[in-house]
């Protein structure tokens, strides 16, 4: 589709807004912006709408945007974006960097995706959000195109969508993130590991119960060949002492033997953590659990911990549908 666009006269423009919807209604129809017969933009973003066949077709309002491909619904089918203006709030620990857009019909599956775009005025760690209904809020969604100005994606549903950021500066990498040390014993033997080696990482994301989710993730080479891994998924409340583990990985090829074992809470495996000192941010812990053995049976891992976390968020994974 070309990104010609064109103002249409006064008597044309006059012609077309008398069979335009509704949503038009107060608009100055010689203020209609129209191209190649499909996209519509509207001024002072008052809502847009326009009858899509299986020709496809484009809207666009104040810097949001959606492009229906050809084919993607069979029928003629009312598309619209709204610009809102008492939308619900963003995300924990972000906030908006752009209108929020509801773009319709929002429950009609579309054949093919359709492109959403939004604008932005802040290029810090963040992405697109998009609105969930069974839980009642925002989520962080990757976004398939990002400029500086605007975030895109492909959505075979429509919803409502926006531009957010992370609330405060946030590393790129996890590189030289956190400090302290790690030392136990797995499956009888002991291990220790250094989270200040390349590599290695603590860090945390906090939560909106107060909590923080940590994560300390270590990797060591003995010997050319050889690896041993270990991650370590934690909720932590330094406000009551209390937590949880979340998620325990092992991974290990030292000697030639290969040996694997996993906890995930509620899932697989055993485990428990007490906390010893938390008032100067650092995470002391002692964990005792049972895996599950890669090919059947336990894997015991003891590991006490003393950490100093910083605050990281990796951005979200979200594989990108994308149009033949």
């Amino acid at each position: 589709m070309s990104n010609r666009v064109r103002r249409v006269s006064l008597p044309l423009a006059l012609t077309i807004a008398a069979a335009l919807p509704a949503a038009y209604a107060g608009v100055d129809p010689s203020d209609l912006v129209f191209a190649d017969g499909f996209e519509i933009v509207a001024p002072d973003c008052a809502p847009v709408q326009a009858t899509i066949g299986s020709e496809g077709g484009a809207l666009e309002l104040c810097g949001a945007r959606l492009e229906v491909p050809e084919n993607a619904v069979a029928q003629p089918t009312t598309f619209g974006i709204e610009r809102l203006d008492a939308p619900p709030p963003p995300p924990f620990d972000m906030s908006f960097v752009g209108p929020v857009f509801r773009f319709t019909p929002q429950n009609v599956p579309l054949q093919l995706p359709a492109s959403i775009t939004v604008p932005r005025t802040d290029t810090a760690r963040g992405g697109l959000v998009r609105f969930d209904a069974e839980q009642d809020g925002f989520i962080l969604i990757e976004a398939c195109g990002t400029t500086d100005t605007s975030l895109q994606q492909y959505q075979y549903v429509l919803n409502t969508f926006a531009a957010a950021r992370f609330v405060g500066d946030l590393p790129d990498s996890t590189q030289g993130l956190g400090d302290g040390s790690l030392a136990g014993t797995i499956d009888g033997g002991a291990h220790d590991y250094d989270v200040d080696e390349p590599g290695n990482y603590a860090i945390y994301e906090d939560r909106a119960d107060g909590s923080r989710l940590v994560t300390v993730s270590v990797l060591k080479s003995p010997s050319e060949g050889d690896f041993e891994s270990l991650r370590m998924n934690l909720v932590v409340n330094a406000n009551d002492g209390t937590g949880d583990v979340v998620q325990i990985e092992f991974l290990s090829s030292i000697g030639g033997q290969f040996v694997g074992g996993s906890y995930m809470v509620g899932i697989m495996g055993t485990a428990s953590i007490t906390f010893g000192d938390l008032g100067d941010g650092r995470v002391r812990a002692n964990i005792d659990s049972n895996l599950a053995r890669s090919g059947g049976g336990d894997l015991p891992l003891q590991m006490a911990l003393d950490v100093g976390i910083e605050r990281f968020i990796f951005p979200p994974s979200l594989s990108c549908p994308r149009p033949d």
